[in-house]
């Protein structure tokens, strides 16, 4: 998970044909700018804001690269370039069941080790991007017999 502050690389390059100055280079305002902050020499960019690939798993940045003519003050010469900015998804989200409730059918005379249909079909998925196999279990249930069965000692 890239945390905020770290630095990444850019590979982001400009040529200056005639070489009379130094090449610099700036982060144009736009949609999600926000993001980052590039170097004057546009080699790095500093993660400002965290990133969330379910939020926002692509977008662009504008690159200005510039650089001043010589003898004319205050004169700039410049090219744009688009970043691609492609977030790669991490597994950090939780499963989730495809219900919220599910209902086990059971009959007094089942004997031991008999299937339970349970409706719908117990599943989960993962949101993330890995489809994670998911594992399922009980909680805090011993799994004999006795667990399973309520008696209730007064009925309606």
């Amino acid at each position: 998970m890239a945390e905020v502050g770290s630095r990444h690389s850019t590979y982001v390059s400009a040529v200056d044909m005639d070489r009379l100055s130094d090449i610099f280079y700036r982060q144009m305002p736009g949609p999600n700018a926000d993001y980052f902050s590039l170097s004057d020499r546009g080699d790095s960019l500093t993660l400002l804001k965290p990133l969330d690939f379910e939020a926002l798993p692509t977008f662009n940045i504008s690159i200005v690269a510039y650089n001043m003519q010589p003898g004319v003050f205050g004169s700039e010469l410049n090219a744009t370039c688009v970043l691609q900015v492609v977030v790669l998804d991490e597994d950090d989200q939780f499963p989730v069941f495809n219900s919220d409730v599910y209902q086990a059918f059971v009959t007094d005379t089942s004997v031991l080790n008999s299937e339970v249909i349970v409706q719908p079909a117990i599943a989960a998925h993962d949101p993330d991007t890995f489809n994670s196999t998911i594992i399922y279990s009980f909680r805090g249930m011993t799994l004999e017999r006795e667990s399973f069965q309520t008696i209730f000692p007064e009925t309606d």
